[in-house]
């Protein structure tokens, strides 16, 4: 006759082998159920993130910006608005109108030439209201300027690029 010590030690381990079979059965319909959604959804469960060209004002570093608007900025300067907001990238022309102490401030260019919305930056490229939200200036080089005339002519709506496959642009 067994003592009640080694059939509570018995009790103990077919316990904890029922747990453990538990467990990796749990874990093997978990890792069905994985596959099985990753298939329905016509790819593998973590598809990986497909290649964009990178956005036109990729590598300008805001000291660039500071630097080109420190020696460019005068009134009737065209300059670029870059602004990021609900995961789209969207730049825009704007003409300077005013100068200020340490700012400026510029119009939007609408697509029938007229002047828009007036905003206020510093010299370092941040909205003077926003300073660190997602509007800033960027230099206007070949590619950013034919980028803001392409949403332009598009209505601004779809840009081509996605924002948040490019987080390491500037700033």
């Amino acid at each position: 006759m067994a003592s009640p010590e080694d059939e509570e030690s018995e009790r103990n381990t077919a316990g904890r082998a029922s747990f453990w079979r538990t467990l990796n059965a749990d874990l093997a319909r978990a890792e069905r159920a994985v596959a099985r959604v990753g298939r329905s959804a016509g790819r593998a469960p973590r598809a990986a993130v497909p290649e964009a060209s990178p956005a036109p004002c990729f590598g300008q570093t805001a000291e660039s910006v500071k630097a080109w608007l420190t020696e460019n900025v005068r009134e009737g300067a065209e300059v670029v608005v870059r602004e990021t907001q609900w995961h789209r990238l969207v730049y825009t022309r704007a003409v300077v109108t005013g100068l200020g102490k340490g700012r400026f401030r510029v119009a939007s260019l609408r697509r029938d030439g007229t002047l828009g919305n007036e905003d206020s930056f510093y010299y370092s490229g941040k909205h003077c209201f926003y300073p660190k939200g997602q509007t800033r200036l960027v230099v206007p080089t070949p590619a950013v300027v034919a980028a803001a005339d392409e949403l332009a002519a598009a209505g601004a709506t779809v840009p081509p690029w996605v924002v948040e496959e490019r987080r390491l642009s500037i700033y």
